[in-house]
C-alpha cells in the first residue's frame, strides 16, 4: 500500500498543479531562494482551501465516506470524466487528449487484467 499512496499523492500533486494553472496562467514550483523558509504558496494553499471546502459539503450531503479502493477509483474517474466534460470547449488540444484517455484507458484494462 505504501506505492499506493505514493501514487495517488502524486496524482494530488499533478491536479493541484492543474488548478493552479486554472487560478493563475502557471503551476507554482519550487525555486531556491536565499530564505530558508520561503516557498511559493499562496496558490497551492488557495487550491487547498478549496479542497478542504469540498470535502466539508461532500461530507455533509453525504457524510463520511468510507469505500473499497475499487469504489474510490470509479469516482476518481467519474470525477476526471466531468472535468474532461468541462474541457470539451478547448477544440485546441481535444483530439490529442481523447486520445490519450483512451490510450489510458486501455492501459488500466490490460493493469486489471493481470
Amino acid at each position: 500500500m505504501k506505492d499506493l499512496r505514493k501514487e495517488l499523492v502524486q496524482a494530488a500533486a499533478v491536479i493541484v498543479s492543474i488548478l493552479e494553472d486554472l487560478d493563475e496562467g502557471e503551476a507554482d514550483t519550487y525555486k531556491e531562494s536565499t530564505d530558508p523558509g520561503w516557498w511559493p504558496q499562496s496558490r497551492t494553499l488557495r487550491v487547498f482551501n478549496d479542497i478542504q471546502e469540498e470535502r466539508h459539503s461532500q461530507d455533509e450531503k453525504w457524510g463520511p465516506q468510507h469505500h473499497e479502493m475499487p469504489s474510490w477509483f470509479a469516482i476518481l474517474m467519474e470525477e476526471i470524466g466531468e472535468a474532461v466534460d468541462e474541457y470539451k470547449g478547448n477544440t485546441d488540444h481535444w483530439g490529442w487528449l481523447l486520445g490519450w484517455m483512451s490510450h489510458l484507458g486501455r492501459e488500466a484494462k490490460l493493469k486489471l487484467n493481470e
